[in-house]
């Protein structure tokens, strides 16, 4: 028994993103997701001990602050979906510049299921990086700039007067309207 498994990981929105695929989640069926944000060495196991064969999803959040953290949990959870929110300036004392914090966030992409699909943001000055490491592993690109070379992405992003974003999430199926009770516009990119 094994349920569908999507990991999330990236420098920010790795818990926002959970907490919104936990929601969605859950609607099509029994979902089990991390807790708050354990998403380290200590933290997967737990989750990944709590499964049981009543679940059909399972949402793990993964984290890292020096290289080589990210890879051991992903083969863990072997997950269907890995998603990479983005690469920003979080821990450099621990990865030292950027691109160890890309190439960090990147190592979720080893752990993918044989039959697994990486989920990329096209905005973020890594993706041709992590393109690179899928090995033959199918992606899914999302863009919050309206780039239309993104499979999925952002249209007309606006805030109401509260500060929440709404917008038109384009997709190749369809497009719809979409507002967030989030507050700020970077929750954009956790809800692509």
């Amino acid at each position: 028994y094994s349920p569908m498994a999507i990991a999330v990981t990236g420098s920010c929105g790795k818990t926002t993103t959970r907490q919104l695929l936990q929601s969605i989640f859950s609607v099509a069926g029994e979902t089990h997701a991390s807790c708050k944000s354990f998403n380290n060495h200590i933290g997967v196991p737990q989750t990944l001990l709590q499964l049981t064969a009543d679940y059909e999803y399972y949402i793990q959040e993964l984290g890292a602050n020096h290289p080589g953290e990210i890879a051991p949990l992903a083969h863990a959870v072997r997950p269907h979906i890995a998603i990479i929110t983005l690469a920003a300036q979080a821990h450099l004392d621990g990865f030292g510049d950027l691109i160890g914090v890309a190439a960090a966030k990147g190592e979720i992409l080893a752990g993918l299921a044989d039959d697994g699909i990486a989920v990329l943001n096209r905005d973020d000055d890594f993706f041709s990086y992590w393109l690179g490491l899928l090995h033959g592993h199918a992606s899914v690109t999302f863009s919050k700039k309206s780039d239309k070379r993104a499979d999925i992405y952002a249209s007309d992003v606006s805030l109401d007067d509260l500060g929440r974003p709404h917008f038109i999430l384009c997709t190749p199926l369809d497009e719809v309207f979409i507002k967030l009770q989030l507050i700020g516009e970077h929750n954009t990119i956790n809800a692509l």
